[in-house]
């Protein structure tokens, strides 16, 4: 029997060679004067495959840390509280994330500059921006002042999705070494 042991925060995609699957254990029978190859492949945390958790912080390009404190897949009756916004169209809904951000760079940065690089993505792979609708206050978008390095400022990020991405929906930020890093929300 062979077993899966990835590291810390680390997930087993899956098994090749000898083994197939993406179970955590793989069993061989081993024939005299035969030989066979069993490859595991994982994945890293905040791989698409494997998105960081909700409640985890993770780093960010341009000296961000990110945190999704909490989801609210289907928001509509909270978003269109908000000045009367109106219903979203057909086959379309609105999500709410709130989020953390900490400025950890030097000086200071804006969030609305920033926050142009971070979507929700579907099993659709179609990517939502952050200006789809308008959520309830602390509203993260539109507030211009600077972060100072050390500073946290949480709020919430507003999407209009197609509501058959609502099961898959993941958040995607710009990662570190070039890569996007991934956010669950569910």
């Amino acid at each position: 029997m062979v077993r899966e042991s990835p590291a810390s925060g680390w997930k087993l995609w899956r098994w090749s060679g000898a083994c197939h699957g993406s179970a955590a254990g793989c069993s061989l029978r081993v024939r005299a004067r035969r030989f066979g190859f069993v490859t595991a492949s994982f994945v890293p945390p905040g791989d698409r495959l494997n998105p960081y958790p909700l409640g985890t912080a993770a780093p960010l390009t341009g000296g961000w840390q990110l945190k999704i404190n909490s989801a609210l897949i289907d928001a509509d009756a909270e978003v269109e509280a908000v000045d009367n916004q109106p219903p979203p169209p057909a086959g379309a809904q609105y999500t709410l994330v709130n989020v953390s951000m900490t400025y950890q760079g030097g000086g200071s940065y804006s969030l609305p500059g920033y926050l142009l690089g971070v979507q929700a993505v579907g099993a659709g792979n179609a990517g939502y921006n952050v200006d789809g609708c308008q959520p309830p206050p602390l509203y993260l978008d539109s507030d211009f002042t600077p972060v100072f390095s050390g500073q946290t400022v949480t709020g919430n990020l507003c999407f209009e999705i197609a509501s058959n991405d609502a099961a898959s929906l993941l958040l995607q930020g710009r990662g570190t070494a070039g890569l996007p890093a991934w956010f669950a929300l569910h």
